[in-house]
């Protein structure tokens, strides 16, 4: 059935499973980070494993004020659902975009529009509540006046807000000049950000701060992922019904998708640069930076499971692509 584990294709690639989850020895780890340390801007750093607290980074040199220490470039990551309603980011280096005015524009329409909603299940609610009271009044043949007979005036609302009397509410047509730009706010053109950018493949869920974000993303994970025409997803449908289920539930899911498309993708352009037939520890050099942060603490909570449902979902996707 879609969407179960597959233990079957578990017990035929248990090897593979087992050599993506084995645990590197501490030469390898200090052999990879030692890489990544030479290859920025700076050689003098090292990355050594402490004795109580896990590893750390360490440096050989003392530093200049204001001298640049380290870059350090994102491997994955999502900006979690709940802080979407808040703050309108880049989705490759979360970098904050289009204007003041359209970051508080944004944000005031998105509360209002969570405020009508929970207003509109209040409403229910009450009706719910309402006609149940009723229907107690008139099983017990309590007279109109009668004593025990519940006053709804008087009961105390579990929906309402104790601060919906102090809010102050917003003139009309404020919020929409905000988002369309003709209502401009003191100062901020003192703090400039950069011009939306919507992404390649025409989906209205994730927008950029430049072109280059928008390329890199679509090339490292996003054409696998995305719900636009462009997208490389032939069943976007599915695609769809897993976004939902991972803002309901866990958005950790969305990065793990992430983590899933730029394995494949990466596989993808080797096979074809090199045009070589699939090789096992090509798949082992791409997953290393993933190993390499695996955390056993995480994997005793739960996080193997996680972990084999994704490697299970690239093996299936990579023998298809074999075929």
């Amino acid at each position: 059935m879609e969407g179960e584990y597959d233990f079957d294709l578990e017990a035929k690639y248990a090897s593979e499973i087992a050599s993506l989850l084995a645990t590197h020895s501490h030469e390898a780890v200090q052999k990879y980070y030692g890489k990544l340390a030479g290859a920025g801007n700076g050689p003098c750093l090292k990355v050594e494993q402490t004795k109580d607290m896990g590893k750390g980074i360490f440096a050989d040199k003392d530093f200049q004020e204001d001298e640049l220490v380290l870059r350090d470039r994102m491997l994955v990551g999502a900006q979690h659902v709940s802080n979407k309603v808040d703050s309108f980011v880049c989705s490759f280096c979360c970098r904050f975009i289009g204007s003041i005015e359209l970051q508080i524009g944004r944000r005031l329409f998105l509360h209002g529009e969570s405020m009508r909603n929970r207003a509109k299940e209040c409403e229910a609610e009450k009706s719910t509540c309402c006609s149940q009271s009723e229907l107690v009044a008139k099983s017990t043949n309590l007279e109109e006046n009668g004593d025990g007979v519940a006053d709804h005036n008087t009961i105390e609302d579990s929906c309402s807000d104790k601060h919906s009397k102090t809010r102050t509410c917003i003139p009309e047509g404020v919020v929409e000049s905000l988002l369309n730009g003709t209502l401009k706010l003191p100062y901020s053109e003192r703090f400039p950000l950069p011009t939306v950018i919507n992404c390649i493949g025409g989906c209205s869920e994730e927008y950029y701060c430049s072109t280059s974000c928008a390329e890199g993303a679509w090339e490292t994970f996003h054409s696998l992922l995305c719900t636009g025409e462009g997208s490389l997803c032939k069943n976007k449908d599915e695609l769809r019904n897993f976004k939902q289920h991972a803002d309901e539930t866990n958005d950790i899911f969305h990065v793990a998708a992430q983590v899933i498309s730029m394995i494949i993708l990466k596989i993808k352009r080797e096979k074809q640069n090199l045009h070589e037939d699939f090789n096992w520890s090509k798949v082992l050099d791409i997953w290393e930076p993933f190993a390499m942060g695996y955390k056993r603490q995480y994997a005793l909570c739960g996080g193997i499971v996680l972990h084999c449902q994704m490697i299970l979902i690239l093996l299936k996707r990579l023998c298809l692509e074999r075929k």
